[in-house]
């Protein structure tokens, strides 16, 4: 039975993806007789563990990041002010 279930996923792509209720409608169309339960019994579940958040990264990471812009400042006088700007993250620190 279980063979019929979880034929090799090269079959059909991205049949690894799918749930229980999707194979076993597949399933029934190729003329299978099996009911949903024993489908959804041997079909691996997609459940995965989240991967890493961004802010989960930020706070992992933040004594090792820093922060740079480049600003072009027009003045009242058509003349152009040049503003570099950096900052470490980690000692919130002007640089």
């Amino acid at each position: 039975m279980r063979r019929g279930v979880l034929d090799d996923p090269s079959d059909v792509p991205g049949e690894s993806f799918w749930g229980g209720p999707r194979v076993h409608g597949e399933r029934l169309k190729l003329g299978i007789n099996i009911a949903e339960s024993s489908v959804s019994k041997y079909v691996v579940s997609g459940n995965k563990p989240s991967s890493l958040t961004w802010c989960t990264f930020l706070e992992n990471h933040a004594q090792q990041l820093i922060s740079i812009d480049f600003f072009i400042v027009p003045t009242i006088r058509f003349q152009v002010l040049l503003w570099f700007f950096s900052s470490a993250m980690g000692e919130r620190l002007t640089i």
